[in-house]
């Protein structure tokens, strides 16, 4: 069998490096490694690198071709160039401090509740359980009356099993209307749990 590993978030990290993909320790040729560049640089260019064997990058370039007739070259050169220059990492020194800091507003906007969350090392989003009284589906419709959205972990979850968890994104707004957005969220579940 072969392992595709989708690593979109590798250089969203806020104090310390993520381990190296599993690609690194493959010996067998069984690892096929995905690594996006959209999800930090601009989520419309539709970029990514892929490593894997030799036997089979014909066969994805093959695929890949007929799924989309290629990704424009003008905008993989510019990519390239940027890829390759210092200006990327500084890029990258400046998004995950804001990122640390949105995550953190999040956290201090949800700590008036008593609900539960994985305080994330990197990436985008925050997973929250949120008590089980209260419907997610219902929660969704009145968030959403409010112009405020989240993911329900259900969506998610092959198994359907995380009903009480949800995906609350930090990425998007600035920190002004994340503050106030968050505000707003939970006086909504909280009219919900009454």
């Amino acid at each position: 069998f072969l392992i595709i590993e989708d690593d979109a978030y590798h250089d969203i990290y806020f104090d310390h490096a993520p381990p190296p993909p599993i690609y690194t320790y493959d010996t067998a040729g069984t690892v096929i490694y995905i690594r996006s560049f959209c999800k930090y640089i601009s989520p419309g260019l539709r970029i990514a690198a892929v490593i894997c064997p030799s036997s089979l990058m014909n066969a994805l370039l093959t695929v890949k071709s007929l799924a989309d007739n290629g990704s424009p070259l003008l905008n993989q050169k510019i990519f390239l160039h940027y890829f390759s220059s210092l200006r990327l990492q500084q890029h990258l020194e400046k998004i995950r401090i804001a990122l640390q800091i949105r995550k953190e507003i999040m956290e201090e906007e949800l700590a008036v509740t008593d609900w539960k969350w994985i305080s994330p090392k990197g990436g985008l989003n925050l997973w929250v359980q949120l008590p089980d009284t209260l419907p997610t589906e219902l929660l969704l419709s009145k968030s959403i009356e409010q112009s405020i959205s989240f993911v329900p972990g259900q969506v998610c979850d092959p198994l359907k099993q995380l009903s009480s968890w949800i995906r609350l994104s930090y990425s998007y707004v600035n920190e002004i209307q994340l503050r106030e957005g968050v505000k707003r969220f939970v006086a909504v579940a909280q009219s919900l749990s009454m």
